[in-house]
């Protein structure tokens, strides 16, 4: 396939290091707004700390994105069954979904620790 714009190939790492970015900005915002005490919420808050800079830094983002993927698969399921999807929280979880999918297939891009084999 013949690309419009075939000088913007040679930044096509890039993109998964804007996702990375984007998507650990997100995951540090999402766990600093639950503010909710209960068990379950104590327990991911630093989770997904820890997942966002692991993932601003670079390291170890193919297995973060598989975790964090999961874990947003869990709240669309959530979501399913209380009868809400499609509404404006699961396109939220969708889209950092898909992110995550993203990040699993292109890898972590430029400016990261993790070196592709």
């Amino acid at each position: 396939m013949l690309s419009i714009f075939p000088k913007l190939l040679d930044y096509s790492l890039f993109a998964p290091f804007l996702i990375r970015i984007t998507l650990a900005c997100v995951l540090y915002h999402f766990s600093k707004k639950n503010t909710d005490i209960s068990k379950y919420k104590k327990i991911i808050n630093p989770l997904l700390v820890i997942a966002s800079l692991l993932l601003i830094i670079g390291l170890f983002t193919q297995a973060v994105a598989l975790v964090v993927g999961i874990y947003l698969a869990y709240l669309i399921y959530k979501k399913i069954q209380a009868k809400a999807f499609l509404t404006s929280g699961v396109n939220y979880y969708l889209i950092l979904f898909v992110l995550c999918l993203t990040l699993l297939i292109a890898g972590a891009g430029r400016f990261s620790i993790d070196l592709p084999l």
